[in-house]
């Protein structure tokens, strides 16, 4: 009923069924639109992950971050956090259906930033591996966080595509850790003298001893051997033909951080195995340098390296 001014009345009067039907197209036209948003937002919300990883000290461990729930994936840009003393991102490879473009890690503030596209023009759906990221294992042991940061994702037609993270892990598992330069292949021309040089750790290297590699059928042997710097300050002696006489004990315990350099002399005796490699030379576990080295004779050569090993025993 419908009342207008003056007292005026009119009935506007609409069939029962009628209204039945009308009220039945609205229910069912709203169940439709809640029914096709909740499926547009599952369809649309990915899930960009990373596992929880262990490794040895010093070893290079690779995962794939992925991202799963994906509809037509097309390109982002994802960061990684992660806490540098603990470890460090060496390296960033493509997946199967994600080209990496660009990558940039900062090991001095903990992150790594990548980029990836996929270059398919049918689009991939499904779980894909956005990226593969090497981890390094810089200290003897430790644990640390690695949290996912989503910059930008979207699918092949530019659209951002809504996501939930699941973050990781890296944790190292205790070990002995060293640093070994190797016998080389030839270590002729050999003679005894003085080495001075840097050692620059790869990652934390705890020290009590040190052995010398001699040429075959040799006595060679390290008479005394000095390391220093970054707080550390520590050396030994040789104390002749005894049983253990390729190694020396140091005065005292020390760790080698990665990163620093360390200066060392080291004075040998006999014929010990020399690396001739002029600049950085790679071992295991780091860098080392030879700047000068005063043979018996008075002679200075650059690039003469000691062949030695660094590393901690039990007493």
């Amino acid at each position: 009923m419908i009342k207008f001014h003056k007292g005026r009345e009119i009935c506007i009067c609409i069939p029962t069924h009628k209204w039945i039907l009308v009220i039945i197209l609205l229910i069912f036209t709203l169940l439709l639109a809640l029914t096709t948003t909740q499926s547009s937002e599952t369809a649309s919300t990915a899930i960009v992950s990373i596992g929880n990883l262990t490794s040895a000290p010093g070893e290079t461990v690779t995962a794939p971050v992925l991202i799963s729930n994906i509809e037509n994936y097309g390109t982002g840009t994802l960061s990684i956090e992660y806490n540098p003393s603990i470890v460090h991102v060496t390296d960033v490879t493509s997946g199967p259906d994600s080209t990496v473009v660009a990558w940039k890690a900062d090991n001095i503030s903990g992150i790594v930033n990548i980029s990836a596209w996929n270059i398919s023009i049918s689009g991939v759906s499904g779980t894909i591996i956005f990226a593969n990221v090497s981890f390094m294992a810089v200290r003897s042991a430790g644990s640390t966080p690695l949290n996912l940061s989503v910059i930008t994702l979207q699918n092949m037609f530019n659209v951002d595509i809504l996501t939930t993270i699941k973050n990781g892990s890296f944790s190292i598992k205790p070990g002995i850790v060293i640093f070994d330069t190797g016998a080389p292949d030839s270590p002729y021309p050999s003679i005894m003298g003085v080495h001075n040089g840097t050692i620059i750790p790869a990652h934390e290297i705890e020290v009590n001893r040190i052995y010398t590699y001699a040429c075959p059928g040799t006595g060679g042997h390290t008479e005394s051997v000095r390391i220093w710097g970054n707080g550390v300050d520590a050396h030994a002696n040789w104390s002749g033909y005894s049983d253990d006489w390729h190694n020396l004990t140091f005065n005292t315990s020390f760790t080698l951080e990665p990163g620093k350099e360390y200066n060392y002399t080291i004075r040998t005796g006999s014929y010990p195995q020399i690396i001739h490699h002029p600049g950085e030379y790679n071992a295991t576990g780091g860098k080392i340098i030879c700047d000068e080295f005063t043979d018996a004779n008075g002679k200075k050569y650059t690039g003469w390296i000691p062949a030695i090993k660094l590393w901690w025993e039990e007493k």
